[in-house]
């Protein structure tokens, strides 16, 4: 969803209403009760009045709710222009939009989204010029719309897709497989997933992460730990998977598996909070773990193994990141390769295709995307639509076909399939939008702050006949 042209469109709105419109009443919030709890911390207490709020199963919380939600729709329903700006919001959100394709096998994947689904749906054809078909419409998935789909994943072939579910919210999953050229739901449910990828090993499985089931009753409260990572047989019920890796010692970490370009080694990625994270390899039917990266004071990514080493976007000693190699039967940190360099832009995100590296890099929070070879040598830039965001990139590892998204201030996203043997460019969808992007600009500026720090703002500029206004 563009929010770019959002805001660009609530901005040229807010000149069709009229200052004189009296708005709502200041609300009379309910008095919120203050509890006496106090906490010490080293020596220092710390008032916590509101701590009652957390119990958010209380009757009591569940009322404090309520009668916030009742003052916030009153005033709500008060302000007189709202019918118009969600009239204007609805018509600027309903037009189709559509993600970058994956190709696995001879089906092509893709999502998309017809203007005002609460979930977009996810579609597949037989190859790219093929009749496409809806493969899993996640709207349809519950009757109050309460399940979400969280994540799919499809095995290298095409014939499977492993896809996982959120219920109400929840930050538990549930993991269901479907045959590719059928559509049909297979007999295979995982539960008690939580922050888990899926990834493949061949046709015949994949490895996830799950806890324990906890004790009934208190799914939603208990503490998680000792997250384990499972490799999952097709046809075979959860209870028989197979353990790939445990921490007996530190039960607040999780861990994330992946298989390997070649299918031969399992990555494992393993963290204690929202960054960093430790980096193991093992051989798929091997008994010890590799140690590349134990000190949690790295994040690193594998990007895919070229020539048979293990390629990794990381800021190790590179806090805008560089990519590096790890040799399978050398691995540790002190041995990894660069491959490229960190610059003064930092790397967003790298996809390897069969002969290139593509590098996105954020310069002035606007994208930019350099090719190199696998010897890491910088061969060109692909010329953007324009002055935006890159979203999602898709290599082929067969193929040198690049696909990625685009977007800018007045632009709805596109997708755009570009040849990286030929340069060739070429939009593949674009949609239409109730919105004349032609009638504004943007402009990058810089303004010095009190410290003298340099800091990068955009202008939205509205062009009035053959001159241009800064929209207030």
């Amino acid at each position: 969803m563009n929010y770019r042209i959002i805001i660009v469109a609530l901005l040229a709105m807010a000149t069709l209403f009229s200052c004189k419109d009296k708005g709502p009443d200041t609300p009379e919030y309910p008095a919120t009760k203050k509890v006496d709890t106090v906490d010490v911390y080293y020596g220092t207490e710390v008032a916590d009045p509101y701590r009652w709020l957390e119990d958010d199963q209380s009757e009591e919380t569940k009322d404090w709710v309520q009668r916030q939600v009742k003052v916030t729709n009153k005033y709500l329903s008060e302000i007189p222009f709202r019918d118009k700006i969600k009239e204007r919001l609805t018509e600027v959100w309903n037009y189709e939009k559509q993600g970058t394709p994956v190709r696995k096998g001879k089906y092509w994947f893709f999502m998309r989204n017809n203007g005002l689904q609460n979930q977009y749906v996810v579609y597949v054809k037989e190859g790219i010029d093929g009749e496409e078909r809806v493969l899993l419409d996640p709207n349809k998935l519950s009757e109050d719309g309460t399940v979400a789909l969280s994540d799919y994943s499809v095995s290298e072939d095409g014939t499977y897709m492993a896809y996982s579910i959120s219920r109400g919210g929840s930050d538990w999953r549930e993991i269901y497989v479907l045959d590719v050229a059928t559509g049909e739901q297979l007999d295979d449910h995982l539960e008690w997933v939580k922050f888990s990828g899926i990834s493949w090993m061949g046709e015949e499985g994949f490895v996830y992460s799950r806890y324990d089931a906890p004790a009934k009753g208190e799914e939603l409260t208990n503490v998680n730990e000792f997250q384990q990572v499972f490799y999952h047989k097709l046809g075979e019920k959860q209870s028989e998977d197979e353990l790939i890796y445990k921490d007996p010692v530190n039960a607040l970490r999780n861990f994330t598996a992946e298989m390997d370009d070649d299918n031969k080694s399992i990555i494992l990625s393993g963290s204690e909070s929202t960054s960093n994270n430790s980096f193991l390899i093992r051989e798929w039917n091997g008994d010890e773990w590799a140690v590349a990266d134990t000190s949690f004071e790295n994040n690193t990514t594998y990007l895919g193994t070229v020539n048979g080493k293990y390629w990794v976007l990381t800021d190790f000693d590179a806090p805008r990141y560089r990519i590096m190699a790890v040799t399978p039967d050398n691995p540790g940190i002190e041995y990894w390769e660069e491959v490229v360099a960190e610059k003064g832009d930092v790397l967003n995100g790298v996809a390897l295709s069969k002969s290139y590296a593509v590098a996105h890099y954020m310069v002035d929070a606007e994208s930019k995307l350099l090719v190199f070879d696998f010897s890491g040598e910088e061969l060109f830039e692909i010329e953007l639509p324009g002055r935006g965001s890159v979203g999602a990139l898709r290599t082929i590892r067969d193929d040198d076909e690049l696909f990625y998204s685009f977007d800018s201030y007045n632009v709805p996203g596109q997708v755009i399939d570009f040849n990286l043997e030929t340069k060739d460019s070429n939009v593949i969808f674009e949609p239409e939008v109730d919105f004349d992007g032609d009638n504004y600009e943007t402009r990058l500026v810089f303004i010095e702050a009190e410290d003298g720090a340099r800091c990068h703002c955009i202008l939205f500029i509205k062009k009035v006949l053959n001159s241009t206004a800064i929209i207030p």
